[in-house]
């Protein structure tokens, strides 16, 4: 009997110890991604934000290349760290589940039930980040060749446009419109000049989102392999606690290396078209303006020429994907930067702490403490950027403005049915407490009773030198009476709460947290989170204007009245100072608690609600 008193606390202790080690690489694991999330991430919207005007391509448009397709293993998925994240989030829960919540059950060589639900856990865990494995190199193989496809089409618009331009003045030479000298020289030269400048441009904006790509691809390669080796030193650990499981459990090895493919045939037509572009963007030169004009002959028909036609790969601009990052107490701006925004710096803090959901409305998504973000999730909860952003889709994607090259037309997109998209807001929750805020409050009575406990002890032991402190102080009783009483009143009044996690007693003090939900503005509906209002139910639809002058801070805020639910309030920065200065909107106080949302969605709500 003995023996297996100590056989079982060997092999707790295995469990233990091994619960530790995974503890520490998972807290490890969480602030790299702290840092490496939101930085990444914001970097996405700088380069595709400082894509040049002229292109009318929208940034979401590009951005959208970095996401998970709707039908794979999960469409929260960002290629970069967020795809690691949300692996994590799954290891996570397995090591909890079965190192912690039911380890007696992993331990139990009669309990061949639970050992069948570990094997299919561990198995769903495997298969999970092998399908984000699988899903980031498809992403990454698409958006490669996306870009590099719309990289081409946009040169070769720009080559035909500045053929098309240098006919127009040859045919404006003949009607005599223009000298034949050196005025025509000029104007050919220019548009060579033009065409250089907007081909160099195109190509250095275009650098970086392609690097992104690279980057992203290989943050989600490492990630993945560190969560799998944590899954391998977890299965290592439920086998030597419980040697039964090593026949059952699959080791996790790296993937047998597959030959790479070997490169596609380069097209040679597209091949010299970019060549000949290239050429011609990097060598404008005079002479080449006056071979031209000596070609002018006097016979042809006129046409108008349109020296300052740009190339225009027209896409309605749709709602942001991913959202912005920082956020200030109170109404935040969410617009996109209209110019290059400088990296901000973010708090880098545990994701471990958060707090629970506590009005019905809510989602699966955990509310976070301002000052502390969980990046992750388990199961099936969505994941929370910290601030950022859950990802939106676009609601309808209008058609590319009509083009003479194949670029935009291999640009164009199937429109998608409603734009998904987050919001959320600032409201009164609970977080975790901190040590020195514990210690401050239950430290004086506990150290006061435990010295009269001691005193007593001593006195009841013989001690000569040692009295009752209870019988020889008559205010003993009335002091203890108030110490205990500390214990239960100053944490009462102070709004304490507990909660148990794991095998951890946590206690959650009063605090502002955020609250982030999916926002789906469909055409004839508005989603937040679970709750879903038709627009037609919607009584007392109002727009006015906000303004914090303590962060200097205005836009506009949609007020509304839903069936059976408090009055709404959702809010939006407006970036034009001088616009909403000269709106005959009211002014109003925005409350706490509204929901914030990007500009772009707040327009497109706007228009289905007002028009």
């Amino acid at each position: 009997m003995a023996s297996n008193i100590s056989d079982d606390a060997r092999r707790a202790e295995i469990l233990r110890r091994a619960l530790l080690g995974l503890d520490e690489d998972i807290d490890d694991l969480r602030n790299e991604l702290l840092d490496a999330l939101p930085d990444y991430e914001q970097r996405l919207r700088q380069h595709t934000g400082a894509l040049p005007e002229w292109l009318k391509l929208s940034p979401v448009r590009v951005r959208e290349l970095f996401r998970f397709s709707d039908d794979s293993v999960d469409n929260q998925g960002i290629l970069g760290p967020r795809t690691v994240a949300l692996g994590a989030g799954r290891v996570e829960e397995f090591v909890e589940r079965w190192f912690d919540e039911q380890a007696d059950q992993a331990l139990d060589d009669s309990a061949e039930a639970s050992h069948d639900e570990l094997v299919d856990d561990y198995d769903a865990v495997r298969a999970y980040l092998d399908a984000l494995r699988d899903e980031a190199e498809r992403v990454a193989g698409e958006a490669r060749k996306t870009l590099e496809r719309w990289l081409d089409g946009v040169l070769t618009e720009l080559d035909a446009q500045r053929e098309s331009d240098i006919d127009a003045i040859e045919a404006l030479v003949r009607e005599g419109e223009i000298g034949r000298g050196r005025t025509a020289r000029q104007e050919i030269a220019d548009l060579w000049e033009e065409q250089r400048h907007q081909a160099a441009e195109i190509q250095d904006r275009w650098a970086p989102i392609t690097a992104l790509v690279d980057e992203g691809l290989e943050m989600t390669r490492a990630g993945l392999d560190e969560l799998e080796s944590m899954l391998e030193r977890a299965r290592q650990g439920l086998v030597g606690a419980n040697p039964a499981l090593e026949e059952r459990l699959e080791a996790v090895g790296p993937e047998p290396a597959t030959p790479e493919e070997p490169p596609a045939p380069e097209d040679p037509v597209a091949e010299q078209v970019t060549e000949q572009v290239t050429e011609q963007a990097s060598e404008p030169s005079r002479d080449e303006a006056d071979e031209l004009e000596d070609e002018i002959d006097d016979v042809g028909q006129p046409t108008v020429p349109d020296t300052t036609r740009q190339t225009d790969l027209a896409v309605d601009e749709p709602s942001d994907t991913i959202p912005d990052e920082g956020f200030v107490h109170g109404i935040v701006p969410l617009e996109e930067p209209t110019s290059e925004p400088e990296m901000s710096t973010l708090e880098s803090s545990s994701v471990s702490d958060y707090s629970e959901p506590e009005l019905a409305e809510t989602s699966s998504t955990p509310t976070a403490d301002i000052s502390s973000q969980r990046l992750y999730t388990r199961g099936g909860d969505s994941t929370a950027w910290e601030e950022t952003d859950t990802a939106r889709k676009t609601e309808e994607i209008d058609e590319p403005a009509e083009s003479d090259g194949p670029a935009a037309e291999e640009a164009a997109e199937p429109t998608a049915e409603a734009l998904h998209s987050s919001c959320f807001r600032i409201r009164a929750g609970y977080a975790p407490a901190g040590l020195a805020e514990i210690v401050a409050v239950l430290a004086p009575p506990i150290v006061f009773m435990l010295g009269v406990a001691a005193l007593s002890v001593a006195h009841l032991l013989g001690d000569p030198g040692s009295t009752n402190p209870v019988t020889h102080y008559s205010w003993m009783p009335a002091a203890l009476a108030v110490a205990a009483a500390w214990l239960f009143l100053v944490p009462f009044a102070l709004g304490w709460r507990t909660r148990w996690s794991g095998w951890r007693l946590e206690i959650l003090r009063s605090a502002d947290v955020r609250q982030e939900e999916e926002l789906v503005i469909a055409a004839d509906s508005l989603t937040i989170g679970p709750v879903r209002w038709r627009y037609d139910e919607l009584e007392a639809t109002r727009l006015r204007r906000w303004e914090s002058d303590a962060d200097e801070i205005h836009g506009w805020v949609l007020m509304f009245h839903p069936p059976d639910h408090p009055k709404a309030y959702l809010v939006a920065p407006e970036p034009s100072r001088r616009r909403w200065q000269n709106s005959p909107h009211e002014l109003v106080d925005v409350p706490y608690e509204a929901w914030q949302l990007d500009a772009d969605d707040f327009e497109e709500l706007r228009t289905k609600l007002i028009g």
